[in-house]
């Protein structure tokens, strides 16, 4: 899964994303439920509005790995973690 700076989406820890579950100000839906086995979960406020508007992380389970997916909006970019831009070497 590629994540491309400014798309508005960031790949964030297990413990970022952990932190993020129990830190947001508003109930969250989970789709698809938990009560189905799906090889991925889309984390959504429905007072954002409709999809995908409202979807603020995802997570992807694929071959035993975890990949967790947080909008920069809820989980800002960090300044040691974005890309460097017009460095040059001498």
């Amino acid at each position: 899964m590629a994540i491309e700076y400014g798309t508005g989406w960031r790949l964030v820890s297990q413990r970022e994303f952990a932190e993020f579950l129990r830190s947001y100000p508003r109930p969250l839906t989970i789709e698809p439920p938990l009560t189905r086995k799906a090889p991925f979960r889309c984390f959504l406020d429905p007072s954002l509005g409709p999809w995908p508007s409202s979807e603020d992380a995802t997570v992807h389970y694929s071959h035993g790995s975890t990949v967790n997916v947080a909008r920069t909006r809820v989980i800002p970019i960090e300044p040691d973690r974005s890309p460097k831009r017009g460095l040059t070497s001498s």
